[in-house]
């Protein structure tokens, strides 16, 4: 499949590009659990569904917060961003608007969401750059 290139990004939408989680959890797993569960799925973060919606999110940063707690006890509300704190995007934002969105907020990552904050996919950097949006 070829690329699109990054003309046509400026009328790609979130829908057509995004990525599904690779790693979902529960937000009673524990830090432990959470981590082996990112680290199975090669996954720099973790979306925390509930019913199909976003609860939360937690990434291999979040980890740090840990401070030498024990991580078999500690669970994962205690490290991850809650869904009300973090910038989403909708499945009709343009891509290149993603791409904007991401630098202006420092993250690598952001949740797409539906009517409900259903969890659509995730927009990263990654992909973005991979597609040709870096070109731009």
């Amino acid at each position: 499949m070829n690329s699109p290139s990054p003309a046509a990004l400026k009328n790609a939408r979130c829908a057509d590009i995004m990525q599904p989680a690779a790693c979902i959890v529960d937000p009673d797993f524990t830090c432990e659990r959470t981590f082996q569960s990112m680290a199975a799925t090669r996954s720099r973060f973790a979306a925390v569904v509930v019913d199909g919606a976003l609860a939360g999110l937690v990434t291999i940063g979040d980890f740090a917060r840990l401070r030498g707690r024990d991580p078999a006890s500690l669970f994962l509300g205690a490290i991850m961003t809650p869904a009300k704190d973090l910038i989403t995007l909708a499945p009709q934002t343009i891509a290149l608007d993603a791409l904007r969105a991401l630098d202006e907020s420092h993250v690598h990552q952001m949740p797409v969401l539906s009517a409900g904050r259903k969890l659509e996919g995730f927009i990263t950097r990654e992909t973005l750059m991979s597609l040709g949006a870096w070109d731009e």
